[in-house]
């Protein structure tokens, strides 16, 4: 609903390609110093951008960065976000936090946190109803269920393949007794071939 570009289903992608750009936001709160909180943040965006940049042919657009970023923060639920974001405007050098690249990534946090604070169902262009039914888990978007339809066909597919491996397995191992039986016939008739040659 967020608008977020995933990769489409001919890239080969394991798992949520934003799972570093979450473990950066996360890791801000085990920081200290303000500045490396907010490189947290930047590392956090740069990781967005590779994932947007995996996703897409084209260059990642702002648009896409900032939804991006809302659902990375969705995912993630950072511990003390606030408190940290007041930590590096109150104690960060205000340079860092107005200017630069660092200071871009942490204005389009402030932007995708207060887009979250006021979520609602018009933003989403959803009915109060329809609103409330996800948020209460009633409903689950389409793609969602696809996804889970995906993975629910990958599951089976597994199992049918192991299912086959177990079979081929079982007639390796019947074909290896046979060879081992014709083996010990081969040497008995030699063996008797020999001691009548002998004689």
């Amino acid at each position: 609903m967020l608008g977020v570009p995933f990769p489409d289903e001919n890239t080969p992608v394991t798992g949520d390609p934003f799972m570093p750009a979450i473990t950066a936001i996360i890791e801000m709160d085990a920081k200290r110093a303000p500045q490396d909180k907010l490189a947290c943040v930047s590392k956090c965006s740069q990781h967005i951008f590779e994932a947007l940049s995996t996703s897409n042919n084209e260059p990642a657009n702002a648009d896409d960065f900032l939804t991006s970023l809302v659902y990375v923060v969705l995912k993630a639920n950072p511990p003390r976000l606030h408190s940290n974001m007041q930590y590096m405007i109150r104690f960060g050098l205000p340079h860092s936090l107005m200017a630069g690249e660092s200071g871009y990534y942490f204005t389009n946090l402030s932007c995708a946190v207060a887009f979250i604070e006021k979520l609602d169902g018009s933003a989403l262009n959803l009915s109060p109803e329809e609103f409330e039914g996800y948020m209460r888990g009633q409903r689950t978007p389409a793609a969602l269920t696809k996804r889970h339809q995906v993975a629910n066909d990958t599951q089976k597919l597994l199992e049918e393949l192991q299912g086959r491996q177990q079979k081929l397995h079982q007639g390796v191992d019947a074909l290896t007794m046979e060879l081992q039986k014709w083996v010990q016939v081969v040497h008995s008739q030699l063996d008797e071939a020999t001691s009548q040659f002998d004689k």
